[in-house]
């Protein structure tokens, strides 16, 4: 078995396995594997936590945003990073733990 990335008619990329001696083009009948279902996730409450970090950060102007560099995308990336791991936790019903941060 192989695995056979395709995107599909929405333009999302997926995945399937297919036997080692199919053509790209099986992709679509194949064993479908994939990420997590980002539609699971509590974007509004991410949202939340996400303005709520930046008011912590105290980055309310530009000015702030260039003198922090890295602090916006450390706070996005750390708050959905730990959202998506819980995502393919939950997915994999592995047990819950605190995500490193």
């Amino acid at each position: 078995m192989k695995l056979q990335l395709f995107e599909d008619r929405a333009g999302y990329m997926r995945g399937s396995l297919i036997r080692d001696s199919d053509g790209p083009e099986m992709a679509p009948f194949g064993i479908q594997v994939s990420s997590p279902d980002l539609d699971l996730l509590n974007w509004e409450g991410i949202k939340q936590e996400v303005h709520n970090a930046l008011m912590r950060a105290e980055l309310f102007t530009w000015e702030d945003v260039i003198q922090g560099q890295n602090m916006v995308s450390g706070i996005v990336c750390r708050i959905v990073k730990a959202h998506i791991i819980r995502q393919y936790r939950q997915e994999h019903q592995m047990p819950l733990q605190e995500v490193d941060q």
